[in-house]
């Protein structure tokens, strides 16, 4: 039989017990019938029915995209919420619930998408010129006219909406990480931090 002790000791709920911010009865106590906790399908659906934020925090080894479950600032009775929020969370086949070594997490989502597309988010392809880059991903650039050999770099929104509708979720911040992870990768150009939430990153040609 495998040994649950680690998971069972990791869960999101006794993890909010035992830092006993919040009475017992107040965490375990159902407030709500089952029939009127929210049925989750999408990430979005998660800050529309909950009081909380969903936090990109890049792919996990095999691509999967993870996200962390935070309260908004000021969020009243976070206690009564815990119980409906994490049985929502735990009842979609969308994501895995894991818990949070973070403590401004209550937990952290797995997004579950096709494995056999894993690797194209893992093994990155080497990329030396723009072409590549156009090539491997669904990318424009941009050449900025202020600085000699810079571009910026931006996803393609009907290429990532015909991919997303592929894999059936939201393909946009797993393609932003994957690309920006494999242009720093390269040795032909600088990377440097987008001033402009459109752009993934500039790039400055060696």
């Amino acid at each position: 039989m495998p040994d649950t002790t680690h998971c069972f000791l990791n869960d999101p709920l006794l993890l909010e017990l035992s830092h006993g911010a919040n009475a017992w009865g107040d965490v375990l106590v159902d407030t709500e019938d089952i029939e009127n906790i929210p049925i989750l399908t999408t990430r979005k659906s998660i800050w529309t029915n909950f009081s909380v934020n969903v936090i990109a925090l890049g792919p996990d080894e095999d691509g999967a995209e993870r996200h962390g479950i935070a309260w908004r600032h000021n969020t009243a009775k976070k206690a009564a919420c815990l119980h409906s929020l994490l049985s929502a969370l735990y009842k979609c086949d969308k994501w895995v619930v894991e818990p949070s070594k973070d403590t401004e997490f209550i937990c952290i989502i797995r997004m579950i998408f096709d494995t056999t597309h894993a690797k194209y988010f893992t093994n990155t392809p080497a990329l030396s010129r723009l072409n590549d880059i156009y090539k491997h991903f669904p990318v424009v650039f941009t050449k900025i006219t202020a600085v000699d050999k810079m571009y910026a770099i931006e996803l393609h929104k009907k290429r990532v909406q015909k991919l997303s509708d592929i894999q059936g979720h939201d393909m946009t911040n797993e393609m932003r990480n994957t690309v920006y992870m494999a242009l720093k990768n390269s040795t032909h150009w600088r990377v440097a931090d987008a001033t402009s939430s459109s752009f993934i990153c500039y790039i400055l040609l060696n």
